[in-house]
């Protein structure tokens, strides 16, 4: 399938992330311009319209730049969008790259916008961007689809209305074909079913359906639901671990944590947020059941922990969230919490860090939110208040502005460009404090972020973090404090 890209030569830093994304969707390929070979002599504009014309479908990136170039208004866009009004399959998948006037223009004030047009992928975080680039690409995989009733004749044999795809394929003439991005969990009735169809694929093609959540090899988990099926998946988890202290603990009290961990998230509390909590509930526990003097890897036990939120979100949530990310998180929040060494008063007050000395030092912020979900995790019985939900918001909005790291990295693409843009913010500083706070967050985004979100960009993230004292800062921290 052909997904022409349409865009502005200014946005092309953009165009990459699709392009990256694409190589998830074995049947998807984007004919983007910069990555054809054009050589002199040929008409660039005969080129673009049999482009549009053999593809299956467009992606446009909408920005003031998209509307201001006379090309893609005068050629691009009237040829796709008539192709889309001759051809009802043809798809068109519009995305917001900046705040522009789209709608000031005839042919684009009725689009529906794969993102929220409050949310630009000029202004998004992390999580959105990613999120909204996935999205454009879900928004074709019905692309992928045969229908499910269509009549055949197989070996002689009339065979009426059945499911006609890959797998039938496969199964008739050896092999198989990629199935593409075209289910989810929704599509099954059991997880017995969706194991199978996982099984069929994995070994050639990975998840290529994403319908293992956590990484256990166990396809849509989440159609099980109720205290059995989440108490059989924690004992599972600590057999196939080999956790064998954590059979200590009864299957009543992993209910209990689990019950409370959807209510934790049911209130607004990000999963990573949950985590410190439930780690020292659980050694508390251990410990009234004798087994404190066991050897415990800690690496294990965040496993475990792990474990629990993961079976608590597929078997007794609700709602199921999206627990991506989780990993990472907890080891950020381990390093901001015991890692780092802080200039400013303001995360040392926020995480603690290195240089926290709890038996002087105030009761940090973050520890302070810990220790009152720790009382709602004892009396699994009390609402968790509002109050508390809006502390763990302001962390998590840090954590979130920390992880932006990867955008600036990539945005501005080596140390030179990222100087300026540094320099701006310390000269924007109105006092040390200020001036400190930009110093820590520029450490955490540049040194430590690339290693948990964005490993492609480590070596600059290093080199940029060395650079950050080659500014000219507006305070002195010896003479200013």
């Amino acid at each position: 399938m052909s997904i022409f890209v349409s865009f502005a030569s200014e946005d092309r830093k953009y165009v990459d992330s699709f392009i990256n994304e694409s190589n998830n969707y074995k049947k998807i390929e984007l004919w983007v311009s910069y990555k054809e070979k054009i050589t002199s002599g040929i008409n660039f504009k005969n080129l673009i319209e049999k482009a549009i014309d053999n593809s299956d479908g467009a992606i446009l990136l909408i920005s003031k730049n998209f509307l201001n170039s006379e090309f893609i208004i005068e050629n691009e866009l009237p040829r796709i969008l008539e192709k889309k009004a001759q051809n009802p399959k043809y798809k068109v998948a519009f995305v917001l790259i900046d705040d522009c006037n789209f709608t000031n223009h005839e042919e684009l004030k009725n689009i529906q916008l794969i993102n929220s047009p409050s949310r630009p992928l000029s202004e998004a975080k992390i999580r959105e961007y990613s999120d909204t680039v996935e999205d454009t690409f879900h928004f074709f995989k019905s692309l992928n689809k045969r229908n499910p009733l269509v009549p055949i004749i197989t070996f002689g044999l009339a065979v009426s209305f059945i499911f006609f795809n890959s797998t039938i394929l496969g199964v008739f003439f050896g092999g198989s074909s990629s199935p593409g991005d075209i289910r989810d969990c929704t599509d099954f009735a059991t997880p017995k079913e969706a194991q199978e169809w996982f099984d069929l694929y994995y070994e050639e093609f990975g998840d290529i359906a994403k319908l293992d959540g956590d990484g256990d090899l166990k396809a849509c988990e989440s159609l099980n639901k109720g205290e059995e099926a989440f108490n059989n998946k924690i004992n599972s988890q600590i057999t196939e671990e080999d956790f064998g202290y954590l059979a200590l603990i009864t299957d009543k009290k992993y209910f209990e944590w689990g019950t409370w961990v959807c209510k934790a998230m049911d209130a607004g509390i990000p999963h990573y947020l949950i985590h410190t909590p439930l780690f020292y509930e659980m050694a508390f526990e251990l410990q009234d059941l004798g087994a404190g003097g066991i050897e415990i890897e800690k690496l294990d036990f965040y496993r475990a922990v792990d474990y629990v939120i993961y079976a608590s979100n597929n078997h007794l949530c609700e709602t199921i969230y999206d627990t991506s990310f989780m990993n990472q998180n907890v080891s950020l929040m381990l390093y901001l919490t015991n890692g780092a060494e802080y200039n400013s008063d303001f995360y040392k007050n926020l995480f603690g860090g290195a240089n926290h000395d709890p038996e002087v030092d105030d009761v940090t912020w973050l520890n302070d939110y810990e220790i009152e979900l720790g009382y709602y995790l004892e009396n699994p019985n009390e609402n968790i208040p509002d109050k508390l939900y809006r502390g763990f918001a302001q962390v998590n909005d840090n954590i979130n502005h920390l992880r932006d790291g990867c955008r600036l990295l990539e945005e501005y693409d080596s140390v030179e460009t990222l100087l300026p843009f540094m320099q701006a913010v310390f000269d924007g500083a109105e006092d040390l404090e200020i001036q400190q706070i930009a110093i820590d967050t520029f450490q955490i985004q540049f040194e430590i972020i690339p290693q948990l979100y964005c490993q492609e960009l480590e070596y600059l993230g290093v080199s940029a973090s060395t650079w950050i004292y080659l500014v000219n800062f507006k305070f002195n921290p010896l003479l200013d404090a």
